[in-house]
């Protein structure tokens, strides 16, 4: 119950900070009916007493950069990346079988709602 709930407020936090950032991407999209995703950013929740600067450096080779906090509260952070060094998927897969990272995934834009 506890893994649904916080994903769920991954999945909230994503949407905020889609509101809060620009957006753009480095790349070309890797499923042009996903194109509202970033994937040049990916949103981590961390467990308690993990430190986004661990993941960093774990994450070297990739070029893994610490862009902000989405929640410090939550231990939730922005990440990017280089994607000349690594796929996106390669590197969402990575960071999801990292010890200490709860969940993650790529940051998303938002549009106009439909009908209003």
């Amino acid at each position: 119950m506890y893994k649904i709930f916080s994903f769920s407020l991954l999945f909230v936090f994503s949407i905020m900070l889609a509101w809060g950032c620009n957006g753009s991407k480095k790349g070309a999209d890797t499923n042009a009916s996903k194109d509202y995703m970033i994937y040049d950013k990916i949103i981590v929740q961390l467990d308690g007493g993990v430190k986004p600067e661990q993941i960093v450096e774990k994450h070297r080779p990739s070029k893994l950069e610490l862009v902000k906090a989405v929640s410090a509260v939550m231990n939730m952070w922005l990440f990017t990346y280089d994607m000349d060094e690594i796929t996106p998927e390669k590197m969402l897969k990575a960071l999801k079988e990292t010890d200490g990272v709860k969940e993650a995934e790529f940051d998303k834009k938002l549009g106009p709602r439909g009908g209003r």
